[in-house]
């Protein structure tokens, strides 16, 4: 009898065949890691290239509970909450730290308010919301927290529920950056779907606006870009990346693990594109922290601006200067020593009765706020070293 062939996700199902990339360098002996995990390269992914595994909500809450560090803060999204799970997966949930984002909470109002699904955890989560509008005593929250094995789990779980803000809380951290870039990419579908009602003077099918948009972005992008499209005006429109871009940044700025929940494979593609920006960025950072410290001589080149180009390339000068190098010797100036954090998304398939799981796993490091400030307060840009000019590490930032 055969074997199975591996399932995976559209971004799995990529990454498994196009194989991008493949990161040697791995993290100190000396590098924590909860209970049962791997450890993983550094700026790498793991989990990328693995199919769907055959999961269960035993294995799940499991999951959740012991093989997470004590302080690991989870990030449910709206789709999380609403589908049907086993109790036990909410007990685990809530022996960490639950994130709400002011977006996922705004998408579960109708769920609080009538809950189809999960009732008993509905009135968890109703809790943590009045506990947030009327906050108890520090000594009381601590005892209710202390007190969970003796307590019925309404008594207890509101308590491990926390509101966090992306736009206010990392807004010096380039937040609305990295958001706006993730947007960027659902923005494609309305764009083109105005240019094909132009051309046709009508209203295009949805097999049309699937076509065009597959021809400029490839099977990886038609997903997320026709769903930008058919979403395009809603109020909750940015949810999903505001999710991903506080989850991720949440953990690179104060060293916690974060994990994400969802049953939307949108979410994981997000997730991947986050760190593949954030990684080639904290690279074309380095680089130019290296090139400005004048220890060594930088082969730098000359490039004229072309005429209409210089929004492009944020600059008013007529010539910029650019520097090529090797990616192996941008990796060569990554910081000695570093401090690890690892961010995560659980995707979940199929049901709970036969549940899958595809975990994604990106190694980061808390070294990465420090571009993060400077993509901030320059307006996106990888460097405040070099004025107005544009600076490149050709082979790492391909």
């Amino acid at each position: 009898m055969l074997p199975k062939r591996a399932t995976h996700t559209q971004t799995g199902r990529y990454f498994a065949t196009a194989k991008p990339f493949d990161r040697k360098l791995m993290p100190p002996p000396s590098s924590p890691a909860p209970p049962g995990m791997q450890r993983i390269s550094r700026l790498g992914f793991s989990g990328l290239y693995s199919g769907k595994q055959g999961w269960s909500c035993r294995e799940l809450a499991r999951t959740l509970e012991q093989r997470t560090f004590e302080d690991t803060l989870f990030f449910p999204d709206t789709g999380f909450f609403t589908t049907p799970m086993e109790p036990r997966v909410w007990d685990s949930l809530c022996s960490r730290t639950v994130v709400l984002v002011p977006g996922v909470l705004n998408e579960l109002q109708s769920w609080l308010a009538t809950p189809l699904y999960n009732q008993e955890f509905a009135t968890v989560v109703r809790k943590a919301v009045e506990l947030r509008e009327n906050p108890p005593s520090e000594k009381v929250a601590k005892f209710r927290w202390a007190s969970r094995d003796y307590l019925d789990p309404l008594e207890w779980q509101p308590y491990a529920f926390g509101f966090l803000s992306g736009p206010d809380r990392f807004a010096s951290f380039a937040f609305h950056h990295y958001r706006d870039l993730l947007l960027a990419r659902k923005l494609v579908g309305p764009n083109v779907a105005e240019d094909l009602k132009t051309a046709l003077g009508r209203e295009p099918t949805d097999e049309e606006v699937r076509v065009a948009v597959r021809k400029r972005v490839g099977l990886r992008g038609e997903k997320l870009a026709f769903k930008g499209w058919k979403d395009y005006g809603k109020r909750n429109y940015s949810t999903d990346e505001e999710l991903v871009v506080t989850a991720v940044l949440t953990a690179i700025v104060t060293g916690k693990e974060t994990l994400i929940l969802t049953w939307d494979t949108d979410l994981q593609e997000q997730f991947v594109k986050l760190m593949m920006f954030l990684a080639s960025d904290y690279q074309a950072y380095l680089f130019a922290e290296y090139a400005a410290s004048g220890l060594e001589p930088v082969p730098w080149a000359d490039v004229p601006v072309a005429m209409g180009e210089h929004e492009t390339l944020r600059t008013t000068s007529n010539v910029v200067q650019y520097a090529g190098c090797p990616s192996d010797f941008v990796e060569s100036l990554l910081p000695k020593p570093y401090h690890q954090v690892n961010c995560y998304c659980y995707v979940l398939g199929n049901n709970r009765h036969d549940l899958k799981l595809t975990p994604t796993i990106f190694s980061a490091e808390r070294e990465m706020s420090c571009m993060l400030r400077v993509k901030a307060h320059t307006g996106g840009r990888n460097t405040d070293k070099f004025g107005t000019g544009l600076l490149q590490s050709k082979e790492s930032l391909a």
